[in-house]
């Protein structure tokens, strides 16, 4: 694997002229990303914006390992992605905190089991689990919640929990794409709050939004247009 420099070694995250391409019918192809470059420092609030479809989602997907680049490099906290085996590239997600748009739940799971989850991988015994689930839920204001399941929740609750588990495994950035878009205001409200204190805190924090709030929180912000930085 490739050794990163000392200044690659500083970032938390790093895209060096990236790429992705999408097979389409025939000969063509459609371009997500275009020759994009970002370095994310470390404790960092970054905003990703643009329009619908210009490749923010695409954007966060390599950048937390989800995806590999058609072309270019990805680093996170130094170590080159692009040539890492899927193991290798398994083992770095577990040091990121996803958030998703609508943050999948299962359904059949008590809330803290949800939020508890990442963690069965990595060998943690029940009751440590439960406890940390506990400790995150009372982070992002629901520890009341701990035993609900998924349905008895509101759509502000369920992202809060999401939030929670993207937490739990103590990860070195969190990861968010457009975590405000499906809530009323004051849940969109609550939820910004959340990840200003988690940035306070000293968390690396990269969210593709549209939302005004989470834009004027960021110490960052990056402009895609078509799958092109537009401030480069």
């Amino acid at each position: 694997m490739s050794t990163a420099t000392s200044d690659e070694a500083a970032a938390m995250l790093e895209a060096k002229g990236v790429s992705k391409r999408h097979a389409g019918r025939g000969p063509t192809e459609s371009v997500a990303l275009a020759d994009v470059s970002l370095v994310v420092a470390r404790g960092a609030f970054v905003a990703v914006t643009g329009p619908s479809g210009c490749g923010k989602t695409t954007l966060l997907a390599l950048l937390g390992a989800l995806d590999r680049p058609t072309s270019g490099q990805i680093r996170f906290e130094g170590e080159l992605l692009d040539d890492a085996s899927e193991a290798h590239r398994s083992r770095v997600r577990r040091r990121i905190g996803f958030v998703f748009q609508n943050s999948p739940m299962m359904r059949a799971l008590p809330v803290w089991e949800n939020v508890a989850y990442p963690l069965i991988p990595t060998g943690v015994d029940a009751r440590a689990r439960r406890e940390r689930a506990h400790a995150c839920l009372a982070r992002v204001g629901i520890a009341s919640l701990i035993d609900r399941r998924p349905e008895e929740l509101s759509g502000g609750e369920l992202q809060r929990v999401g939030i929670a588990r993207a937490l739990v495994a103590r990860p070195s950035a969190v990861l968010a794409d457009e975590p405000t878009s499906n809530l009323d205001r004051a849940s969109a409200e609550a939820v910004a709050s959340i990840l200003a204190a988690i940035h306070r805190e000293g968390t690396t924090v990269l969210v593709a939004t549209h939302d005004v709030r989470l834009i004027a929180l960021a110490t960052t912000v990056v402009e895609l247009e078509a799958g092109r930085r537009r401030d480069a």
